[in-house]
């Protein structure tokens, strides 16, 4: 499997600031997977904490952040996450997993 070097993922935590939020509707937080075409951690967490901000969420962290191919090295991930890799054209877009709510 060849993953571009420039795939970056990370386990972002967020929480809602209310339980009637469009996106993600009577929960008060969610871990997701996130994958992004970036060329650091610095610029994921740029990207994401704007996307957050929008969605009228709370960005609580963002942990395990490493280049997607590196992180293939030593687990396994999810195939839904490698092939949403395909949908990273540009630089900044990015894709999430399944949210694991609470």
């Amino acid at each position: 499997m060849n993953i571009e070097k420039s795939i970056w993922i990370g386990l972002l935590h967020i929480k809602t600031k209310s339980k009637n939020n469009v996106l993600l509707p009577n929960v008060s937080g969610a871990y997701v997977n996130v994958i992004a075409k970036v060329d650091s951690k610095e610029e994921l967490i740029f990207i994401l904490k704007n996307y957050v901000k929008k969605q009228n969420w709370i960005f609580i962290d963002i942990e395990e952040v490493e280049p997607l191919y590196i992180r293939l090295k030593t687990y396994d991930v999810a195939k839904q996450i490698i092939k949403k890799t395909k949908l990273l054209v540009n630089k900044g877009d990015f894709c999430f997993g399944t949210f694991h709510t609470y």
